[in-house]
This record gives structure tokens, sequence and C-alpha cells, in this order.
């Protein structure tokens, strides 16, 4: 299975439990510029712990996936929204190709409701015609400068 079809099926499960989310990352980064590879994808997502039982049944089938995990970083998120350099996570592991969805769950941090405010539709399956939201391109170069400035201007990519 492409990483594509991986992404989908995460964001079809958001989508069906009404989640918000929005794609970021080197998916976000390649849709708008230049293509490159990546092991994995992230996303950000508005998950509360009503959301938590319901994304584990409908991912466990096809991601290894683990209900702590995610009621876990669902409490930690807002203890973290002062502090940008640490996020609540939760990977997803897609079981037949192994490839990682990284859930970056929102804070409440005012820039992470502006990304959901201006998340864009990406059409990135035709054939039928697929789409998942993303962080808008202005959203990609601001995320980038932000670790930059947090890294002190030492990053490797």
């Amino acid at each position: 299975m492409q990483p594509t079809e991986v992404l989908l099926e995460v964001t079809a499960v958001l989508e069906a439990l009404g989640v918000r989310y929005c794609v970021g990352g080197s998916f976000a980064s390649s849709a708008y510029g230049e293509p490159r590879a990546t092991r994995d994808a992230d996303i950000l997502v508005a998950l509360t712990t009503r959301h938590a039982a319901a994304l584990v049944a409908r991912l466990e089938p096809d991601f290894f996936v683990q209900l702590d995990a995610i009621q876990d970083a669902i409490a930690l998120a807002p203890t973290l929204r002062d502090d940008p350099l640490h996020r609540a996570t939760v990977n997803l592991i897609h079981r037949a190709s192994f490839f990682r969805i990284d859930l970056f769950v929102a804070s409440g941090r005012a820039y992470e409701q502006a990304q959901f405010a201006r998340r864009v539709p990406q059409t990135i399956a035709i054939n039928p015609e697929r789409y998942a939201y993303f962080v808008s391109a202005e959203d990609i170069v601001l995320i980038k400068l932000e670790w930059y400035r947090m890294a002190q201007g030492v990053l490797d990519r």
C-alpha cells in the first residue's frame, strides 16, 4: 500500500468521526513545492476523549494503535499549550506497509486554531478523486520558520 493510501485511510476515519485535522510535514511541503521522500505523515488533530475509543476501533484492524497512548496524549496536550517545543503525539503504524502516521494532538494554542481555520482541501488521489485537508502553504513556511527559531538556527532540513 502506498503512503498516500495509508494517509487517506486515516483521514477518512477522522472525517467520519468529525475530528478536525490538517496534514502537515513532508506531505504538505511536497504538495506545495518540490516532492520529497518521507518515512511518515504528520497530522494535527483536534482529538477529544469522546473520539478515542471509536478511533481505535476503526483503525485497529489495519494499524498498530493503543487506546491508552491516545488517551494519554489527549490528556497531555492542554498542559503543553505554552510549550511549543513539546507536543502530545500518537504514532499509528500501518500493519501491512509499516508506514507511520504521527498524530499531533492540538493543545489549544492560538496558532493551531489558525492552522485549522486556514486548512485547505488537497486532491491527493484520482480515479476516484480523494482529498484530505492540508495546512496552508503559508503555514508550512511559518511552521518551518518556527522550528528553525526554536532550534536556534540549526536544522538538518
